[in-house]
């Protein structure tokens, strides 16, 4: 309840100083080039604020808008869109953002979390395991375990996969098929990179050899 009312209170008076802005605004226009006004508006209204990871290297400086959302901003420091995750060798990494100790959750707004101009926002990174599934429809699948959805899909086998197994480093995927194949996948991309061609009957499973 503390850390509540700061946080508010920069909230309030950023909404009444940008309603002030715009009254004046209006004002300025019916005499004044728009070209003149606008710098002054944005000038007023945006901040900048410094990322930087839980060890204290800068990740990036942004010029934001109040009303941004935590996942904008982290789309714009070109993560994984607005969903804040990505696949790194076998794990599902979830992005957050801390504003002194609060996280700022994906939906609340930079005027919300209490940022102000030249505000230090912590980047902070989080894995998960992946689950691996093969299947009758000819794919096999990459899953969140903490989000639960599916991250990539692998497309590309003639028949129904019957093993899908991840190489020791997480980083690639093997899977074998009625159609008489395996392939080798790219965990982070979901791009087979090789197809092992052969058999003459259904490969039932396939493996990577222990480093």
């Amino acid at each position: 309840m503390v850390e509540a009312v700061p946080i508010v209170a920069v909230a309030l008076l950023q909404a009444i100083l940008a309603q002030a802005i715009l009254a004046h605004v209006e004002q300025l226009m019916r005499g004044t080039r728009l070209s003149l006004v606008l710098p002054l508006l944005f000038a007023a209204i945006m901040v900048l604020v410094h990322i930087r990871e839980v060890s204290g290297n800068e990740v990036a400086s942004l010029v934001v808008e109040p009303h941004w959302t935590a996942a904008v901003v982290l789309a714009q420091i070109q993560f994984e869109s607005a969903k804040r995750r990505k696949i790194v060798a076998g794990y599902e990494v979830l992005y957050k953002l801390l504003h002194g100790n609060v996280e700022a959750e994906a939906t609340v707004t930079m005027a919300a979390a209490g940022v102000v101009d030249e505000a230090e926002l912590t980047l902070v990174r989080r894995r998960y395991p992946l689950i691996l599934t093969a299947s009758g429809d000819k794919t096999a699948k990459l899953w969140g375990s903490e989000s639960g959805e599916c991250l990539k899909t692998l497309e590309g086998h003639e028949g129904p996969v019957l093993s899908a197994v991840f190489s020791p480093d997480g980083l690639h995927v093997v899977t074998a098929s009625e159609d008489g194949t395996a392939k080798f996948w790219s965990s982070e991309s979901g791009e087979c990179l090789k197809t092992l061609q052969g058999h003459g009957a259904c490969v039932h499973s396939a493996v990577f050899s222990p480093d």
